[in-house]
């Protein structure tokens, strides 16, 4: 075994790892943003003008969150459906984090902060936490021993709200939010490039197709998940003729089986009944 080839088997062996523990980061830091602009927008009102109501500061902070999970799904559809790059996605979310923070500690009202913080750094949020997730679902299929961990963590709520909540409300007592939003826009950066040097699709095999071999008529198929895509796919896959002559009741359970042998019996016991 030559030096390159145990090179390669230690990079190939060490990349889960890096991949599961960028996951795990920007799931945590998403996460924990999320959950403590309540927190933030009480930091927020003091450094606004007098004019400003607090309903307006907080309503900022809810519509964060909402921005951020409530588009998971459709983001995470998108990228799915027209194949984009996870590097491409987890660079711009990273440089878009980084770019909405700044503005957003320029600002003093919170009508510009729906465009930068809201609208810039929660779908950027977004279409970080839709990249993992296809991540995880690429990299760790359902045989890896890897795969309910990184599941868990993925989530990140949990675990961010006993172990961050605290540390994130102390940062914003002793540095101020302005602080806090230039250490969160650092940090997705370096992850999203992080992510965007990590995060490459898997390299899928081509299958050849029965009707012809050429390039067009092939399908990509992971070689992670393959075995397990089919193996469910059949077993959850639409009820076909085949499947169901499988599922029909045995005749010994039939209902119908079951009502004349009821029958039988009570046309039996009223023979044997005394006059």
């Amino acid at each position: 075994m030559t030096i390159s080839s145990k090179a390669q088997e230690l990079i190939d062996s060490v990349t889960p790892l890096l991949i599961l523990v960028v996951c795990c980061i920007s799931s945590l830091l998403i996460a924990t943003n999320v959950r403590c602009h309540g927190s933030l927008a009480l930091y927020l009102y003091e450094d606004l003008p007098a004019y400003v109501e607090r309903n307006e500061v907080h309503w900022l902070g809810a519509t964060h969150g909402m921005i951020v999970f409530m588009f998971v799904p459709l983001i995470s559809g998108i990228i799915d459906h027209f194949k984009i790059s996870y590097r491409t996605c987890m660079v711009a979310s990273g440089l878009t984090s980084l770019l909405a923070c700044l503005l957003s500690t320029g600002f003093s009202e919170p009508g510009y902060m729906i465009f930068t913080d809201t609208v810039a750094a929660g779908g950027a949020a977004s279409v970080m936490l839709s990249t993992v997730i296809l991540v995880i679902d690429d990299y760790f299929p359902r045989e890896s021993s890897l795969r309910i961990f990184a599941t868990t963590m993925v989530q990140g709520v949990a675990f961010a709200t006993f172990f961050l909540i605290d540390g994130y409300s102390i940062a914003l007592k002793l540095a101020g939010w302005r602080a806090v939003f230039y250490a969160y826009g650092t940090i997705a950066c370096v992850m999203g490039i992080f992510g965007g040097l990590l995060f490459a699709r898997p390299v899928r095999p081509y299958s050849s197709s029965s009707s012809s071999n050429s390039s067009s008529n092939r399908k990509r198929r992971s070689p992670y998940s393959s075995w397990s895509t089919r193996r469910y796919r059949r077993q959850f896959s639409w009820p076909t003729p085949e499947l169901m002559k499988r599922m029909t009741i045995p005749r010994k359970l039939s209902w119908t089986r079951t009502r004349r042998r009821w029958q039988a019996h009570r046309r039996r016991s009223r023979q044997t009944m005394p006059a």
